[in-house]
């Protein structure tokens, strides 16, 4: 474009009309008036707010590219414990069912020993072995990782003692021996649900937590 006004000083460009020379500054003056225009729209793009904004964002995500399409968070599905599973909830029930049978294998026990152990000493143990299972069930129902890996640990332990007095517990009263085998099996039930998907991965959402 610039080649124009040379062209038009030149000899040659002396001998153009009038209406040539009109034609050739108008299309000068539509140039530059173009170029002047974009200029200005740059200019108005760039406004204090929006670069003020553009550098808050650059100095607080380094990594951030201002014209990179906004992208949606999607959370972490294995970093929050989420709602309870309805086979947790299933195990949580069967503990609680075999609390509930520990109560009356306490009164067969304590009607069949209470004459060969001192009575205190029979109520209190009971009580505190109660009150420690209420405890660790709600620790086990509220989706704590320990609570169940505690109680299939007391869980292995208790069975073995129970294989080694099932004898003698069979002769002495067969119902002792039913109620037994009843409350043992819903608690190896209930950790069958505890530690199989999905309860085992509710637990394992707490350790995020």
């Amino acid at each position: 474009m610039s080649s124009i006004p040379r062209l038009l000083s030149s000899q040659r460009g002396r001998h153009f009309s009038p209406a040539t020379k009109v034609f050739y500054f108008y299309i000068i003056w539509n140039s530059r008036f173009k170029r002047r225009a974009a200029k200005e729209d740059r200019v108005k793009c760039a406004t204090p707010e929006r670069l003020f904004l553009t550098d808050d964002l650059t100095q607080l995500h380094p990594d951030h590219n201002p014209y990179e399409p906004p992208q949606a968070h999607v959370a972490d599905s294995n970093r929050t414990q989420g709602v309870k599973p309805r086979r947790v909830k299933w195990a949580v029930t069967a503990l609680w069912a075999a609390y509930g049978l520990t109560f009356i294998h306490a009164a067969i026990v304590i009607g069949d020993r209470w004459t060969l152990w001192p009575p205190e000493q029979v109520v209190l143990n009971q009580l505190a072995s109660e009150l420690f299972y209420v405890v660790l069930i709600y620790f086990v129902s509220s989706g704590r990782y320990w609570g169940r890996l505690i109680y299939a640990v007391l869980l292995g332990v208790r069975t073995v003692n129970v294989i080694r007095t099932i004898p003698d517990d069979w002769q002495s009263s067969h119902g002792l021996v039913l109620v037994t085998v009843i409350s043992f099996s819903c608690q190896y039930m209930a950790m069958y649900w505890l530690f199989t998907e999905p309860g085992r991965r509710w637990f394992l959402g707490s350790l995020a937590d």
